[in-house]
């Protein structure tokens, strides 16, 4: 359980502290009137920590360093809530903070290499094992005098790429460096090296999302560029934001009425607190279920067909980047009876709560969207506009098979669908925007090589789930069988639809020779010809279970086989390339920071090929 004790800190004081910053002190306090607000100064700071930092040590410490040993030594010892003195609550914490949940810490996710968690929000119980372990690691560290390394945003770029190295004993106790992200890093290096540790984390609910925490932001940068103040605007994101947390920049001048900020979130307060015998057994295990538009129905202001049937994401479309996945998606909205967002959640996004249509068409809300989830939004409505809404709702999002977990966690088991592209077509589509120096959305380095990789990790990660895989053969779907539309309707039990399947051959159907394109000089060591045939084979069934002994004994030997040339192929192209080198660095900490925490099984089974290529980006990088 976590103690109802939140922990806040200005080191000047918070009689000196910035307006906003007492704005939030003073929400804490009347938000929360039944907690044990605590707000320390640097007094306390030395009072804490003198002790446990050599002196010498302790006397040159920058105050951002003393609170981060703060924060972890008093959730170590004390539990509760650690938020920095620039989060404003949005809501009590009765109205989400879980009371009858056992787990040992959590944070927001950090999508920052070497940082897997932000540290400017945590809970933890108390005498928490990953905040004593962390504790430990940092008095360890600051054993010696350190010189903060430069702050700049080039700077920390460049010491994330072997942020390891930072911390190891050679920069920390005889370069004697410090950089700025320390904590972060010790926190990743804890995770990755402790199996304890990260099957803890693993454990732990997000709480509180990373994007959807530092929305008010936005609103400061407008003021401080002179935009007219929307007021009504934020009025109505403090009213109705899911996330009970927002982390606000207290360097920039808010132009906005504290006093106007204060009242709505109390009118919110009073209009959104629920006894816990209001809520369901299962909305209890969801976070914006328990606070969010499921209590509040009718008040996202887009539809009032979004109050229709609210149900769980039914289905999943998944796949490697560029093997068409959009556009099976778009095939699937044909059908009346389906929808199929496109790409509207990200890899980060937290399921807890999730319902449909409401989920969806909370994208309205949103500050920016992408083209696919305008144009999602926009099919969605038209469906509801009907009068005949879908009964199936899915969402497609390539590289689902890195955060299946999150799915898992909330007892979600929607119907997947995986389609299977030929890896060499795959990798002349990734080759093609890699050396378009103007495809900003594609980054240099990102190469074919990487997509054949993934073309394995994608169903050596779905072998480990113990339900059926609807399996799509891109060549099959769109080019040879006709028949195939139907089957995945079938799969997703909804009827045949003669409008549909005539809309599909027109549209998406095109019976005709694959093109001859010359193999990439890698092809020649890879099967990737019998891997195609394969996994063509098992898509001409239904349904198809990757984990039985059978298939995933035949898909292991394939990636047996495949796994040395891949590598030995991936390892020239770093060593002779530094986009691919730095690409190379990225996807090895996106498969660290997803692919690890979601199969830890499947990550295992990558481990020679990612060590060697890691080693091969540190020897030439």
């Amino acid at each position: 359980m976590i103690p109802p004790i939140v922990h806040l800190c200005w080191a000047q004081g918070e009689q000196k502290a910035p307006d906003i910053v007492r704005l939030c002190i003073r929400m804490w306090r009347e938000l929360n009137p039944s907690a044990d607000i605590r707000v320390y100064d640097e007094s306390d700071l030395d009072h804490r920590l003198k002790g446990d930092i050599p002196a010498p040590v302790y006397s040159n410490l920058k105050v951002q360093f003393k609170t981060d040993l703060l924060r972890t030594k008093l959730l170590a010892t004390e539990g509760g809530i650690w938020a920095d003195a620039s989060c404003l609550p949005v809501m009590p914490l009765d109205c989400w903070l879980p009371t009858d949940d056992e787990f040992d810490f959590s944070a927001p996710r950090s999508p920052r290499i070497g940082r897997t968690v932000s540290n400017w929000f945590m809970l933890a119980r108390r005498d928490s094992q990953l905040m004593n372990s962390q504790y430990d690691a940092l008095r360890r560290y600051w054993r010696t005098p350190k010189h903060l390394l430069p702050q700049n945003p080039n700077a920390i770029a460049e010491i994330e790429k072997n942020w390891r190295l930072f911390i190891s004993d050679e920069y920390a106790h005889t370069l004697r460096i410090a950089p700025y992200f320390l904590w972060h890093y010790h926190f990743t290096q804890m995770l990755e090296t402790d199996d304890t540790a990260r099957q803890l984390f693993n454990a732990s609910p997000v709480l509180i999302e990373h994007r959807k925490a530092s929305f008010v932001n936005s609103f400061a940068v407008a003021a401080a560029n002179g935009s007219p103040r929307p007021l009504k605007k934020l009025a109505h994101f403090l009213s109705t934001s899911d996330c009970p947390v927002q982390k606000i920049n207290w360097r920039v001048d808010f132009d906005f009425p504290n006093d106007m900020m204060r009242r709505t979130l109390l009118d919110r307060a009073r209009n959104t607190a629920a006894p816990a015998s209001a809520v369901t057994k299962k909305s209890e295990s969801g976070l914006l279920t328990r606070i969010g538009r499921v209590l509040r129905p009718g008040q996202n202001g887009i539809n009032h067909r979004a109050e229709v049937c609210p149900q769980e994401l039914s289905y999943i479309v998944s796949g490697v980047p560029r093997s068409g996945t959009s556009a099976f998606a778009r095939s699937l909205n044909l059908h009346p009876k389906l929808f199929c967002g496109i790409e509207c959640f990200p890899i980060t996004y937290d399921y807890a709560g999730f319902a449909a249509p409401q989920s969806f068409l909370a994208l309205a809300d949103a500050d920016t969207r992408t083209r696919a989830q305008n144009n999602s939004l926009e099919a969605l409505n038209n469906k509801l506009a009907s009068g005949n809404p879908p009964a199936l709702y899915g969402n497609k999002l390539p590289r689902y098979y890195f955060c299946l977990w999150r799915l898992q966690r909330e007892n979600m088991q929607p119907q997947i669908l995986h389609l299977y592209r030929d890896p060499i077509a795959t990798a002349h589509s990734w080759d093609r925007r890699a050396a378009n120096p103007k495809d900003s959305l594609w980054q240099r380095g990102q190469i074919g090589l990487f997509a054949v990789a993934e073309c394995f990790i994608a169903l050596l990660r779905l072998a480990q789930l113990d339900q059926p895989i609807c399996l799509i053969s891109h060549t099959r779907y769109f080019s040879t069988d006709p028949n195939d539309y139907a089957r995945v309707l079938k799969v997703l039990g909804v009827r045949p639809d003669k409008t549909a399947e005539a809309s599909f051959r027109a549209e998406y159907f095109q019976r005709k020779a694959v093109a001859e394109q010359t193999p990439p000089d890698w092809a020649a060591d890879i099967d990737v010809e019998g891997l195609s045939a394969w996994v063509n084979a098992l898509a001409a069934a239904p349904q198809t279970h990757l984990s039985e002994p059978a298939i995933a004994q035949a898909l292991t030997q394939r990636w047996t086989d495949a796994m040395p040339h891949v590598t030995r192929h991936l390892v020239q192209a770093a060593a002779t390339n530094t986009d691919v080198r730095a690409y190379a660095d990225n996807w090895l900490n996106i498969l660290k920071h997803h692919l690890n925490k979601d199969c830890p099984a499947t990550y295992s089974a990558l481990t020679p090929m990612l060590d060697a290529l890691s080693e091969a980006a540190l020897t030439h990088g």
